[in-house]
């Protein structure tokens, strides 16, 4: 039988799944793909492929320049009769410039190219479900935590690796995509923008 949660084959006899441990009936009912969403724990976000070389490429460059920095400045204090506090001084120049560069990059690698390991640190669980998208030119989509009696929807930015609005909506759909969406909330129907600011 397989999980409709983890979409893991199990035993005909099973009555828990062996991934994720939650109860197998013939009777549940993936109440996820109704809004064409994935579990997160099998979706992998996408991530940027001109990032990724980018990221890799300059990481060479950071090691060409550490070395450099490093040459210069044991160069520069220990293989002469005297320190020379110019050739010192340029290397730890280098080194500062090199420990920015790299926490640059650091970052973008983060946000652009780590995506399926910053997002469980950003609010989005494995046993969460995400919404399916194809670009990655997207920039927001739904996302769902709850089981099938009860579950709340939320906002999550993929471009920037996190929660813009928490899943506290038993609603929310697109009334203007990226700006502005119908939600329901503690029964009351709103449209809110992005940032959860209330328009009714």
């Amino acid at each position: 039988m397989k999980c409709v949660y983890c979409n893991i084959d199990n035993k005909p006899d099973a009555q828990f799944c062996r991934s994720c441990g939650r109860p197998l009936t013939t009777h549940n009912k993936a109440w996820w793909k109704e809004h064409n969403m994935e579990p997160v724990g099998t979706y992998k976000l996408k991530q940027s492929s001109w990032a990724s070389l980018f990221c890799a490429i300059m990481l060479l460059i950071i090691l060409f320049f550490t070395f450099i920095s490093g040459g210069l400045i044991i160069e520069g204090a220990f293989f002469r009769d005297y320190v020379l506090i110019e050739e010192v001084a340029a290397g730890i120049g280098v080194l500062i410039a090199v420990i920015i560069v790299s926490s640059l990059v650091y970052r973008l690698a983060k946000n652009k190219v780590f995506v399926n390991r910053t997002r469980k640190k950003r609010g989005l669980r494995d046993n969460d479900y995400i919404q399916k998208y194809d670009s990655r030119d997207v920039h927001y989509v739904l996302f769902a935590r709850g089981t099938s009696e009860s579950h709340k929807f939320g906002l999550f930015d993929v471009q920037n690796i996190r929660m813009k609005l928490s899943p506290i909506y038993e609603e929310l759909t697109w009334l203007d995509k990226g700006k502005l969406l119908n939600a329901l909330k503690d029964g009351n129907r709103i449209v809110i923008d992005i940032n959860g600011n209330d328009y009714q």
